[in-house]
């Protein structure tokens, strides 16, 4: 999976799989993972639910294997998809 510098935002890196695009940005000195349906109503944040990552690297690795339906995921596809 690869990820390019968003060119209107410095520090934010978009990448897509499985029809979800995820952004990767830090906040202090972790990152966290903005993953967003691109066909459905489906997005998740990993602040919401507490979880960062220590290194750009862990964050990748958790977009690589994301499954939506293990988080706790808004939307009006969440329940229905």
């Amino acid at each position: 999976m690869k990820f390019r510098e968003n060119n209107n935002s410095r520090g934010f890196y978009t990448g897509r799989k499985r029809g979800f695009e995820f952004t990767i940005s830090s906040s202090g000195n972790d990152y966290y993972v903005l993953a967003i349906g691109q066909k459905k109503d489906i997005t998740l944040n990993t602040l919401w639910i507490n979880l960062t990552f220590q290194t750009f690297e862990k964050a990748v690795e958790f977009c690589e294997n994301f499954e939506w339906k293990n988080y706790a995921c808004i939307g009006d596809d969440v329940n229905g998809a």
